[in-house]
């Protein structure tokens, strides 16, 4: 009987002993901040919305699949609860507490939130990569455009500059064989044209037209004309002191060497040199309306040269269009004791000559051998000129 009692006294120890390693688990029981003890649990149900992996307290738990709900049983305390989404770059870590035991939560982990925040993050610095990109573009193809019409600027100027050169080199010159010939006349309509005296002259080149506007802007820039927008019109509104500015400027451009021509060339070029036919009009006898421009038929203004009919030698508008400035002093009795060989006019004076008549002047003040005279720097909406040269 003693036997049996003590038999039961071991069987009712081992017992409460296997109850309670099944309340532990078989395992001591882990001590977290709050906890204690008891041995009392609440039950958490952790439910992520993004697939994930759970730690917890750096310990692995396991992976879930979104909607997938993982129980744990946790006493009192504080936890560290991470969430690491199947792309690593996703991070979710949190502090869960339990303060209660004996009850079933919830823990929802919004990795969602998660993935959106950093796919926002990417999508703004993809976003800004590509602004940034597209700025430099932006950049490069603004400054490739202004390269690009800096250079169009430079050709362009380049153009301009040689088409310049192109019209100062181009100035059409005819040849005029030297001979001997009367200078002067007679008649009352020739003003100051007496008397009239022999005259021998070397061979030159005279100007086929007269100056035009075109040529003197690409020289100097600027068009003094009255008459503006014509470019084939003679210039006009120059004084004999603006020419000489003009003829250096040219020359130094295009390295030749011309001049105004000396009265007895002009008058022998407007003849028709040695070829003449006509010393009244140049070109035509007595009609100066098939060769010059004048008070009947010019409108009023300066007309394009070439228009007209030509000399004898291929000269145009020698007789009417604009006055023509020569290199001479004026003197209007110079005529008397002129030299024969080549004269080129007083050595001193006031006032230059021009000749041939303009666009505002009565056929009569046209003629060949009529003489004018103005000051130098005196600038006029009828005064203009045409080159010559040494051969």
């Amino acid at each position: 009987m003693k036997n049996l009692f003590i038999l039961f006294a071991l069987l009712f120890t081992y017992s409460n002993l296997l109850m309670a390693q099944s309340t532990t688990g078989g395992q001591p029981k882990k001590k977290t901040q709050g906890s204690t003890l008891s041995g009392n649990f609440a039950t958490v149900k952790i439910l992520p919305d993004s697939d994930c992996t759970i730690y917890m307290d750096g310990d692995l738990k396991g992976t879930l699949s979104t909607g997938q709900i993982l129980k744990v049983k946790l006493e009192k305390g504080d936890y560290i609860i991470k969430a690491v989404g199947t792309n690593k770059l996703d991070e979710l870590t949190q502090t869960y507490t339990i303060a209660t035991v004996g009850v079933e939560t919830i823990l929802n982990i919004g990795m969602a939130a998660v993935v959106k925040t950093r796919l926002q993050k990417e999508l703004e610095i993809k976003q800004n990569e590509q602004a940034e990109k597209e700025r430099a573009l932006a950049d490069q193809k603004a400054q490739n455009e202004k390269e690009l019409a800096d250079q169009k600027a430079i050709e362009d100027a380049k153009k301009r500059e040689q088409a310049k050169l192109d019209i100062m080199n181009n100035i059409e010159m005819v040849a005029v064989q030297g001979g001997t010939f009367d200078m002067g006349s007679n008649d009352k309509l020739d003003l100051s044209a007496k008397p009239v005296h022999k005259v021998t002259l070397s061979s030159f080149n005279i100007g086929k037209f007269e100056v035009t506007q075109a040529q003197w802007m690409a020289v100097m820039g600027n068009n003094p004309s009255k008459f503006p927008g014509c470019d084939n019109c003679p210039v006009e509104n120059v004084s004999w002191d603006d020419i000489q500015v003009f003829i250096k400027r040219l020359n130094q451009k295009t390295g030749k060497t011309y001049r105004l021509p000396t009265e007895a060339e002009w008058e022998f070029a407007a003849i028709g040199g040695i070829k003449s036919m006509s010393k009244v009009y140049s070109g035509a006898g007595d009609e100066l309306d098939n060769v010059g421009w004048y008070y009947d038929n010019s409108g009023h203004k300066t007309n394009p040269v070439g228009q007209k009919k030509p000399n004898e030698l291929g000269i145009y508008d020698m007789s009417g269009n604009v006055d023509e400035w020569c290199q001479d002093w004026y003197d209007e009795h110079y005529y008397a004791n002129s030299p024969t060989e080549n004269p080129t006019g007083p050595a001193t004076g006031t006032v230059r000559v021009r000749r041939g008549g303009c666009w505002n002047d009565a056929a009569h003040y046209c003629r060949i051998a009529n003489r004018y005279f103005s000051a130098p720097e005196l600038r006029f909406l009828t005064f203009g000129f045409r080159l010559a040269s040494n051969p």
